[in-house]
């Protein structure tokens, strides 16, 4: 049997989610689809988080990733709270009701110590 890989999400990668209150509340990390095979699949929700991100990168970028976020903190936004997609993802919700807040917040504490950032 012949397996056919479809990137289907390629659009929303990385796309920078804002809340209901306009506040960026992180990035498009990964996709989760629903349905059976043979038929049409949906997007069920969205993840985000350290764990999720850092999985992608390889080599010296992953070892020092994994030093300065220890966390395994994955975050899964379901779908229904999606209202506007391209170019960002908008929510219904506030990001804090959803835990995306605090990953930006100490997102930006580590990178505010790296010298000359």
């Amino acid at each position: 049997m012949k397996v056919l890989e479809i990137n289907l999400e390629p659009r929303l990668m990385d796309c920078q989610i804002i809340d209901v209150d306009g506040k960026r509340c992180g990035k498009v990390d990964d996709l989760v689809f629903e349905g059976d095979v043979g038929s049409q699949l949906k997007i069920k929700s969205i993840l985000v988080g350290p764990r999720v991100w850092y999985s992608r990168e390889t080599g010296s970028l992953a070892a020092l990733l994994s030093f300065f976020i220890r966390s395994n903190k994955l975050i899964e936004v379901p779908w229904k709270y999606v209202v506007e997609i391209f170019p960002i993802v908008k929510l219904n919700v506030r990001a804090q009701e959803l835990g995306l807040r605090a990953l930006d917040t100490k997102l930006a504490g580590i990178l505010e110590r790296i010298p000359g950032g």
